[in-house]
């Protein structure tokens, strides 16, 4: 029979139920309200723990005041016959449902969502409650487009090593942080772990950690493997896909340390498409009562507000990001192909890329020369454009792998002046030689399109070594001036997508839009942030100076890891460094270390 009444609430109707709670909507007789009334299933409310920390937890949420989230109102005691918690109720659907009903085109749109989110959980950290729960299902949208984030403080109050030395899982799978796979305690960063999950849903459109069961998802989650946000949906832009990097880093210390930190950063990237601090709010509401409308409306303000930020800083590498955001986002605005190409091509690009250094002037004028002698030396004029496909058997990477090429391995500095790693010759093949050159293998992407309809691109990444190209999301092979490596491609009409990645380097994908003529394509990857783990007493002040570069100090805590990042343009895989560590007295140590991008490095710094 169904329960029609629960202490002195009438229950009316099951609204929700989950693997925790069933949530009913009840009527207050005391105060003549709608409320909604949360009843643990009696599995997880049987031990008297949970009745005791059900009052803490209620009375802690109780004092979080705030329109983001529902006030609560009452909580069972210590001898009621049911477990249950009563807050405001919010009619509405779930963020899980509306995401099903709905897929953001703009990240724009995510990031709104996001942002309204760090605020309501910015507020609970800063009273000290974790949410622990993060996930879809926990936040509410109402009929006005208002969020609200639901269910603070379930996980602790049913939390009991009983249940889960029985191998139960607390929380939901998809959402858990590597911490607490670790079987390590929640923290504020596995809370911003689980926003990072849903800020990839809000703009990929798909979950980051995927599998058949919830251990093989658990086992990815454990070592963050999940696909780059921005080979999934390019069109989401850089600096959106290095928000979720940030908030899924594998140690919890290497994450942004608040979330206010997370706010300042999806403040800067929603400023460049035109949405202030103030708008956010008012925006967000509209975006979730109708979001196609919104979407329709807001996406040429958009693209108008990114483009004439990269005419106003057509300089900095920021501008490239956003321009190859925009070639997905508005392929045909011609001002967007026009801007890239000015960006991209050699006559207008070559004393920005002559910055990199004369290896790469070199190679780039020994190609050209190569392909200029193969051309004219044929004896049929029209042979070097026919339509040639690549033999299946061929073996497209042969540029040996350097084994210095780990990006997650960990150096102990015992002579703390390790050698750089030099982009341009970690594995990298002789230079080519003018005569007897053999163009590589020839990608075709339609072999039957008429020749004059075929393009050819040149490529020259940076760094040289172990870059690896996709073409439309396949895997063409490594980088290499020479045969069966990868230097150029030829591809037919219409708009193509080409990926370079690169093991201590962030992924880079750039578009070829419909009508470009054949070029040579620069592309410039950004390295990796260094990291540093200083082992010193406790109490010791620790910092590292960066000596070159952007110089600048960054203090941090013994045993913590500290995340360095590299300059946008910096030709070299090592920044040098020195770590200083002060202990009580007024002394101190000071240490000569090269970071390496990608790379971890353990100091030992002992302290008088």
């Amino acid at each position: 029979m169904a329960l029609q009444q629960i202490g002195k609430y009438r229950i009316i109707e099951e609204v929700g139920r989950g693997g925790m709670a069933v949530v009913f909507k009840a009527h207050d007789p005391s105060l003549d309200r709608i409320v909604a009334l949360k009843l643990l299933h009696p599995h997880l409310s049987e031990e008297l723990q949970a009745k005791e920390r059900i009052q803490s937890e209620a009375r802690a949420v109780a004092r979080l005041q705030h329109p983001l989230i529902p006030e609560v109102y009452d909580y069972s005691g210590s001898d009621s016959e049911h477990t249950y918690i009563v807050t405001e109720f919010v009619p509405g659907v779930t963020l899980a449902r509306y995401c099903k009903e709905h897929t953001f085109e703009l990240s724009e749109s995510g990031l709104l969502v996001f942002h309204r989110l760090l605020t309501a959980l910015g507020i609970a950290h800063a009273a000290g409650i974790i949410h622990r729960d993060l996930k879809p299902e926990n936040i509410m949208i109402t009929p006005t487009g208002e969020l609200k984030l639901m269910d603070f403080g379930i996980a602790r109050i049913i939390e009991n090593p009983k249940m889960t030395s029985t191998g139960q899982i607390l929380g939901s799978p998809a959402f858990m942080a590597p911490e607490l796979v670790r079987g390590e305690e929640a923290g504020k960063p596995a809370d911003i772990f689980a926003l990072g999950i849903l800020l990839y849903q809000l703009t990929v459109g798909e979950l980051p950690f995927t599998g058949n069961n919830p251990h093989a998802v658990l086992v990815k989650i454990a070592e963050t493997d999940y696909p780059d946000p921005e080979v999934r949906k390019p069109d989401i832009g850089t600096p959106v896909a290095r928000i979720i990097r940030k908030c899924l880093e594998k140690m919890p210390a290497d994450r942004p340390e608040s979330t206010e930190i997370l706010k300042g950063m999806t403040e800067e990237t929603l400023l460049l498409s035109g949405i202030s601090e103030t708008e956010i709010p008012a925006r967000c509401r509209e975006l979730l009562v109708d979001p196609e409308t919104f979407e329709r409306e807001s996406k040429p303000e958009i693209v108008e507000n990114l483009l004439g930020w990269v005419q106003s800083n057509s300089h900095k590498p920021l501008a490239h990001q956003i321009i190859a955001r925009l070639l997905h986002l508005a392929p045909a605005e011609e001002r967007v192909q026009s801007i890239w190409l000015t960006l991209h091509q050699t006559k207008t690009n070559w004393k920005k890329w002559a910055l990199i250094g004369s290896a790469l002037m070199v190679l780039g004028m020994l190609t050209a020369a190569g392909i200029f002698w193969y051309l004219h030396a044929s004896q049929d004029p029209f042979a070097a454009f026919a339509t040639v496909t690549v033999n299946p058997e061929t073996v497209l990477s042969t540029v040996p792998v350097d084994p210095d090429y780990n990006p997650d391995a960990d150096i102990s500095v015992d002579d703390p002046q390790i050698p750089p790693v030099e982009p341009d010759m970690n594995g990298a093949p002789p230079m080519i030689e003018p005569m007897g050159i053999r163009l590589p293998p020839i990608v075709v992407m339609h072999p039957d399109m008429a020749v004059e309809e075929m393009r050819s691109f040149d490529l020259v990444p940076f760094p040289q070594g172990n870059v690896k190209i996709f073409l439309n999301e396949k895997e063409l092979g490594q980088w290499g001036p020479q045969p069966p490596a990868i230097s150029r491609v030829r591809v037919g009409t219409g708009t193509h997508t080409l990926m370079f990645t690169h093991p201590l380097c962030y992924a880079k994908s750039i578009t070829i839009p419909a009508g470009m003529s054949s070029s040579r394509l620069h592309v410039r990857l950004n390295w990796r942030p260094a990291r540093v783990i200083v082992h010193a007493p406790p109490g010791t002040a620790i910092a590292v100076h960066i000596l070159e570069g952007e110089p600048r100090t960054l203090p941090g805590l013994p045993g913590t890891t500290l995340e360095i990042p590299f300059p946008e343009v910096w030709d070299s895989s090592s920044l040098q460094a020195k770590v200083i560590a002060a202990g009580n007295s007024l002394t101190h140590r000071e240490k000569a270390i090269t970071l390496l991008a990608g790379r971890l490095i353990r100091v030992d710094m002992e302290v008088p």
